[in-house]
């Protein structure tokens, strides 16, 4: 009896190893998957797509296909694949998460709370973190009823594509778009489809109207990849730029990525504009990750940032520099 036992766990081995090595060696998974590593999601999900219409069993093309979804932020089509992987055993924990998100994100509040607890459970067999989200999401509505305080408008200026980060400087509004700049696209962004993010400026009249959106023209702060958003010192005047790292050509991290740098475009009193050329100089910028999206303290003594470098407790984390002379001193988290 012990020796069939045996023979028959070899043999389910055996199955489970060919098939691992088959998915592993099939050609279109590694260019999906090296499309993947490039950020092409849109290419790679319709191989992933392909993978799995043959083969249904191919858990780890499923995978990807989930977060090919994920990253491209179609909830719709995310819930369907977390949903699966979710209720497939041994598959990472963090699928039932994601999929309660696709869920919260689709409005199945319901269905949410279900899958939220299910993922917590996996964390604090308690219950207590699950009944926390749970008592969260049953003020969902009560967060969604109008506030006659407010009303929001949407700015003449906004287009179909991505339109954000505004910054109020001197009566006008500075914000990032990856909108069409010509007919011809010269340069798009793998992920989005779309052109890279630049930085505008609007002109603000006396109604707070925004108009004449135009291309920030100063120190090359735009260029071939992304730029932007924004802020500025308001006591030294100095612009602080989120953007690709690069200067002549991308610098590339081990993993094979461009990070996202804090660039400084130094405000000239004498000249009362802006330099011709922006600065490389926020002394926590690295290659191997990325310092993004900062803000300045009015006073001018604290800039906060966000960055996914080694130490933080989360994917990307806020981190604050406070002034010591003439430079930034040490991120704190």
């Amino acid at each position: 009896m012990k020796l069939n036992k045996l023979l028959l766990t070899l043999f389910i081995s055996l199955i489970v190893l060919v098939q691992a090595n088959a998915q592993s060696s099939n050609p279109l998974i590694k260019r999906a998957d090296k499309l993947y590593d490039q950020f092409n999601f849109s290419v790679a999900a319709k191989m992933y797509l392909s993978i799995v219409n043959k083969d249904a069993t191919n858990v780890a093309a499923k995978q990807k296909l989930a977060d090919c979804y994920r990253l491209m932020n179609r909830s719709d089509l995310s819930e369907v694949w977390y949903g699966q992987l979710a209720n497939t055993p041994n598959t990472d924990t963090l699928d039932k998460f994601y999929y309660a998100q696709a869920l919260m994100t689709n409005e199945k509040y319901e269905e949410a709370k279900k899958a939220y607890q299910q993922y917590l459970l996996t964390l604090d067999p308690t219950g207590k973190m699950a009944n926390e989200i749970t008592k969260e999401i049953a003020q969902i509505e009560t967060l969604f009823k109008d506030n006659p305080a407010y009303t929001i408008q949407c700015l003449p200026i906004n287009t179909p594509s991505s339109d954000f980060g505004p910054y109020l400087y001197n009566d006008q509004l500075y914000f990032s778009s990856n909108r069409q700049k010509s007919i011809i696209i010269k340069r798009i962004d793998v992920w989005t489809k779309k052109p890279f993010l630049q930085i505008y400026t609007s002109d603000i009249d006396s109604n707070n109207t925004c108009a004449n959106p135009v291309l920030f023209n100063y120190g090359k702060a735009n260029g071939k990849f992304h730029a932007g958003p924004v802020s500025v010192d308001p006591v030294l005047n100095d612009m602080y730029i989120t953007r690709s790292n690069y200067i002549r050509k991308p610098q590339k991290s081990i993993d094979e990525t461009v990070k996202l740098k804090i660039y400084r475009l130094v405000f000239n009193t004498a000249t009362n504009q802006w330099g011709k050329k922006i600065i490389d100089d926020f002394p926590y910028n690295s290659d191997q990750y990325s310092c993004a999206h900062s803000s300045i303290s009015r006073d001018g003594q604290e800039l906060y940032f966000a960055s996914d470098m080694p130490g933080g407790m989360g994917g990307s984390d806020i981190y604050v520099c406070k002034k010591d002379g003439a430079i930034w001193g040490k991120p704190q988290n």
